[in-house]
């Protein structure tokens, strides 16, 4: 909760080039790799919907859900979400952008284990190492390297993800 007032404190008492708005939303497809065999397959949601202090500056939440192995061989379901701020970087002619940035999420892990589910409930850090788009009229194509590090076993891995969002509002 005092991360959610601090972020909207951030956001009304910062210049006039913020703004909250739909920016851009769009479906995303991506493979989370915990190591050998303990692989996930995610479907993700992802809006920004802020920008921040400039244009450059842009808060990003997504909606996540995928299913795996873990590094027990069990099968695993995962949904969950995260807040992002992310800074780019523009080409001249702003059709190709490079971002990078980090936030934090929130995960709920189902394993079923010893004849019944169990759920677990995770807090992770998000750290963007590489992002890239490619700006179309009201589409862009993302691509994104993600490095997540969780509190539960098999919650830390590298996210690669691809996607495309549609552009609702110029920035």
């Amino acid at each position: 909760m005092m991360v959610v007032l601090f972020g909207l404190a951030l956001v009304i008492s910062a210049p006039t080039h913020a703004g909250i708005g739909l920016y851009n939303i769009g479906p995303r497809v991506g493979k989370d790799v915990v190591q050998g065999d303990d692989t996930r397959t995610l479907w993700l949601v992802k809006a920004d919907i802020a920008t921040l202090f400039s244009p450059k500056v842009l808060l990003e939440v997504s909606g996540e859900t995928g299913s795996g192995r873990d590094l027990g061989g069990r099968d695993v379901d995962v949904v969950g979400g995260s807040t992002i701020f992310k800074y780019y970087w523009v080409n001249r002619r702003k059709t190709a952008y490079a971002f990078t940035g980090g936030g934090l999420g929130v995960n709920r892990y189902r394993r079923f284990e010893a004849g019944a589910f169990r759920d677990q409930l995770d807090t992770s850090i998000h750290f963007v190492l590489l992002g890239m788009e490619r700006h179309l009229e009201k589409l862009k194509g993302v691509f994104e390297v993600r490095w997540l590090l969780g509190n539960i076993e098999g919650a830390t891995s590298l996210r690669v993800t691809l996607g495309i969002s549609y552009k609702l509002r110029l920035l």
